[in-house]
């Protein structure tokens, strides 16, 4: 028989080893395997987009309106949040529009059509309430982009004195 013989020292040199080295195999297999934790954290992102909503008369803010005949006048409204339009006239008195005269205690009533448009930001021209809050349609895709229009109609009325007669009109949007 032509068997190698290993000798006693160097066996028990192996065997020691034995140990050691399943220890090392199975800390190699468990890393491999093994998913490592980790401390986690969470933020709360947030962002604060400005109300930016403007609303501009075009042609200026000086209107000359003649009785009996229809004032028209061009707005547009660009902006970022839905609004409330409440519409104040300097010299109404609980609901009606009114104008006064410059020098004298005498008013004339007038009508005001404003266009609140549509769900679809279509024409909608709807009579005035002195100081009443109503909602502008057309708000679409997070923004207004409108161009509307509003009239007035002073009676064509004899019976009030000869004159100048004035009001201021003031238009106020508030988030909705």
């Amino acid at each position: 028989m032509n068997a190698k013989k290993i000798r006693p020292k160097r066996a028990l040199e192996i065997q020691k080893l034995v140990p050691l080295l399943l220890v090392l195999g199975l800390l190699l297999i468990t890393n491999v395997n093994a998913e490592t934790l980790l401390n986690s954290e969470e933020i709360l992102l947030e962002a604060n987009i400005a109300y930016a909503n403007e609303f501009e008369m075009i042609g200026g803010t000086s209107v000359v309106v003649t009785p009996g005949v229809l004032k028209t006048v061009q707005y547009n409204l660009v902006g970022n949040s839905m609004v409330n339009m409440t519409i104040t006239s300097n010299n109404g008195e609980s609901t009606n529009m009114r104008l006064k005269h410059i020098s004298k205690a005498h008013y004339l009533p007038y009508t005001m059509y404003f266009d609140y448009k549509t769900e679809l930001g279509g024409e909608n021209l709807v009579v005035v309430e002195n100081g009443v809050s109503k909602p502008i349609n057309g708000f679409s895709g997070g923004q207004y982009n409108l161009n509307g229009s509003f009239t007035i109609l002073i009676s064509d009325s004899a019976s009030v004195p000869s004159g100048v007669y004035e009001d201021i009109i003031t238009f106020t949007l508030t988030a909705n």
